[in-house]
């Protein structure tokens, strides 16, 4: 289960659908935006850290503490008691560590134990599947540049003076802009690649069906990402 838990909450995510695909695969949207909501939470709990405990930048820590995993549990509509929701989190956490992983959370909302997702064996990807994982991972790498120019803008753009006002400028020059031609092409290519990777799966039935839907949700999403209109 540890070698599970390591994985990022998204391959964590992912692996509980190739596993309880049966149980789990008709809700699969809703796990999909289960796992945004713990991405959101996750980087509130980073920006609540104090000055000294904060890294420099923003990483996933795959983990939510008490607190934000009662935010968590909220957002979905599970209302809790300080008293109920210590009940129900010592149900959720499996390794006792006082924190929650996606997965652990997945296990307890479908009654599910570790000990069957061990069993569950999940077979090799497609090379066609690997491929469309390869193509995805080429956008994502350059729209996290995007973002993290934006995140630079944002902060210079606070400061007073032409500095500012200069970052201003550029940052909202840069978020009506149109997303660069490489980066319109890399999603293109990306569609294409779960295309085939769906053909050859027989629509999810392969041997990795969380991973396949994953993948072409992650597609979608992208095809999403759009200038602010001016």
């Amino acid at each position: 289960m540890d070698s599970i838990m390591g994985l990022s909450s998204k391959d964590q995510a992912i692996r509980f659908l190739n596993g309880f695909w049966t149980e789990a695969g008709e809700k699969a949207e809703e796990i999909y935006k289960q796992h945004q909501k713990f991405l959101e939470l996750d980087r509130l709990q980073y920006n609540a850290l104090p000055e000294a405990k904060k890294a420099e930048e923003y990483t996933e820590s795959k983990v939510l503490d008490e607190f934000w995993s009662h935010k968590f549990l909220e957002s979905l509509g599970k209302t809790l008691t300080a008293m109920e929701f210590r009940a129900e989190f010592k149900k959720i956490d499996a390794n006792n560590d006082k924190k929650m992983s996606i997965v652990e959370f997945l296990l307890y909302d479908y009654k599910q134990t570790p000990e069957e997702l061990l069993k569950r064996k999940v077979g090799n990807m497609s090379p066609e599947l690997l491929a469309a994982l390869a193509a995805y991972d080429e956008v994502s790498v350059e729209l996290k540049k995007l973002e993290k120019e934006k995140d630079r803008l944002r902060k210079e753009s606070a400061l007073p003076g032409v500095k500012g006002k200069t970052a201003a400028a550029q940052l909202a020059q840069l978020e009506q802009s149109e997303l660069p031609p490489d980066v319109k092409k890399a999603i293109i290519k990306a569609e294409s690649a779960v295309n085939r990777a769906q053909k050859k799966s027989a629509g999810g039935a392969g041997p990795t069906p969380g991973s396949t839907w994953w993948i072409q949700r992650d597609v979608e999403e992208l095809k999403k990402y759009k200038p602010k209109p001016k």
